[in-house]
């Protein structure tokens, strides 16, 4: 099985360069195969709170908190997880990818490769990201949407800078470490909290208050203002 794994692999190398034998296991992490089995494992982990934990905030992160729905609160939690597991993963993938394959004459030329090698993530991404927008229309904050598109955001930005990474001449793991830049620059920016509902204790279906915890919760607060401005709100009255 291991021989076969690695003839795979060394054949979509064949016209670049082989990857190193630890960063074939990253690979097939990563690829397209893989987005499925790894969507049920984090989908799992970060919807497993109780309804006590959900209400009082007990152990879930300020990152994951959001849509004041009972069963939304979970769901969107896990959304959120996934959102960060596939902009990790699709960041490395197209790493490797490039490491692997001719360099391309251009960026831009180098760019299409990257979005054409990752057009299963995408549609995953669009299907799974809309899914469970009808929780918006329950409650009042639309978190779902606008979390959305600020994900879409996120991945067009971290596209563009993956594809300059790995044009550089760095090694392999520096390009791999430094890759997903735009989603550990989202890390930081909403670790006090994506939605307003982060930090606040309320009851299910309760609208939360505008209380922004910091100069970061209060730019991710910013973006919701402007999605609603834009778009409008989806709670049906």
């Amino acid at each position: 099985m291991h021989a076969l794994v690695d003839w795979k692999i060394g054949r979509l190398a064949d016209s670049g360069r082989r990857l190193p034998r630890w960063a074939r296991v990253l690979l097939m992490v990563s690829r397209p195969l893989a987005i499925l089995p790894v969507a049920a494992v984090v989908a799992v982990y970060f919807s497993r709170y109780t309804p006590q934990q959900i209400t009082e905030l007990q152990q879930v992160p300020l990152f994951l908190q959001g849509n004041t729905d009972m069963g939304g609160s979970n769901i969107f939690a896990a959304t959120i997880a996934m959102y960060v597991a596939f902009g990790l993963l699709a960041a490395a993938y197209c790493a490797l990818q490039m490491h692997m394959r001719p360099r391309a004459a251009s960026y831009f030329g180098e760019l299409r490769a990257n979005l054409w090698e990752l057009r299963f993530h995408i549609l995953v991404f669009i299907v799974g990201g809309t899914a469970c927008s009808e929780y918006d229309k329950i409650v009042g904050p639309n978190d779902f949407r606008n979390m959305f598109l600020f994900a879409v955001l996120i991945y067009a930005l971290s596209a563009a800078v993956v594809t300059a990474i790995g044009r550089t001449h760095l090694d392999l793991w520096q390009r791999l470490a430094i890759a997903p830049l735009v989603v550990y620059s989202w890390l930081w920016l909403g670790w006090d909290g994506n939605t307003s509902k982060a930090g606040q204790i309320l009851s299910a279906g309760q609208d939360p208050a505008f209380q922004p915890r910091s100069s970061r919760h209060r730019v991710m607060l910013a973006w919701h203002e402007a999605c609603d401005r834009a778009f409008g709100d989806q709670q049906l009255k």
